[in-house]
């Protein structure tokens, strides 16, 4: 619902933040923007007709990954002529807001906004590690104004997190009319980032207690006893299926938690069960719920 590109600058404040607390620095990751309403009216200037843009966004949205002839080629198959082709693919060589500008009126409304974008990423902090970019496209149709990508600094990896400005999705899904706008992120890619960087966290998570039952008789006990362990903020590895003592104990033991209940049918018939440390094998009791 909010129009200023006020919107746009927050996501990616958030989105630097998000990465910045995971570990990267400002050195290791860049933003690139660009502006799907300022493409259009350079293609209007450059005559290509409003029913040709969305098959001429798809096709220069896969520059880089094919060469320029190819996509000449697709851009032919929509629709263009020869000319109007080349000088599609020589628009898209502009490197800043300036020469974007001279290709469009004088009043450019995309122009102006991706002049306000930039002041406002400045003033986030992120005007050393953002920057224009034309052949930021995104290939999505619902796009409508200012697009942006994160990568790694290097370019070894895919993108990071994309997205953009969207003025018409929220209606066309069934909502009420409201531009929106929307980023998604790449939790595979930021993984093998940190990864390669060597600052991957580690992944194993050590739940406090492990509960585990008999058989079945007991698997409703059990699920009532972790989910009361779980109401007083403790982590817990729930067993899912029936298993021996041996292999609970052992499983529990692997996966370094501290506490271990394990349920059978004298313990349900009692009404309680032993919580057994870990670590000293000590036990206490504990009363399980009905």
């Amino acid at each position: 619902g909010e129009p200023s590109v006020s919107a746009e600058a927050e996501v990616l404040a958030a989105a630097a933040r998000a990465l910045r607390l995971m570990g990267l620095g400002d050195s290791d990751f860049r933003i690139r923007f660009s502006s799907r309403s300022l493409l259009s009216e350079i293609l209007r200037r450059l005559e290509i007709a409003p029913e040709q843009q969305p098959a001429v966004f798809l096709a220069l949205d896969k520059r880089g990954k094919i060469p320029d002839e190819t996509v000449a080629t697709q851009l032919r198959d929509a629709g263009l002529s020869r000319e109007q082709a080349a000088r599609v693919i020589d628009a898209m060589r502009i490197s800043s807001i300036d020469e974007a500008s001279a290709l469009t009126a004088g009043d450019s409304k995309a122009v102006q906004e991706l002049r306000d974008f930039a002041a406002c990423l400045e003033a986030h902090g992120l005007g050393d590690c953002a920057g224009f970019d034309i052949s930021v496209i995104r290939g999505l149709a619902y796009y409508t104004g200012i697009v942006f990508e994160g990568f790694d600094s290097t370019g070894d990896f895919r993108a990071i997190f994309g997205g953009g400005r969207y003025d018409n999705l929220l209606a066309q899904v069934g909502g009420r009319p409201a531009t929106g706008v929307g980023l998604g992120f790449g939790d595979v890619v930021v993984a093998e980032i940190l990864a390669e960087r060597g600052t991957l966290p580690s992944q194993h998570a050590v739940a406090d207690i492990a509960v585990g039952f008999m058989t079945e008789a007991e698997r409703i006990p059990a699920t009532r006893l972790a989910a009361e362990f779980r109401a007083e903020n403790a982590s817990v590895d729930a067993g899912l299926a029936p298993e021996k003592a041996k292999a609970f104990f052992s499983r529990a033991s692997r996966s370094g938690c501290g506490r271990a209940i394990y349920i059978g049918p004298d313990d349900v018939a009692s009404g309680k069960c032993r919580v057994k440390n870990m670590a000293d094998r000590t036990e206490t009791d504990r009363r399980i719920p009905r």
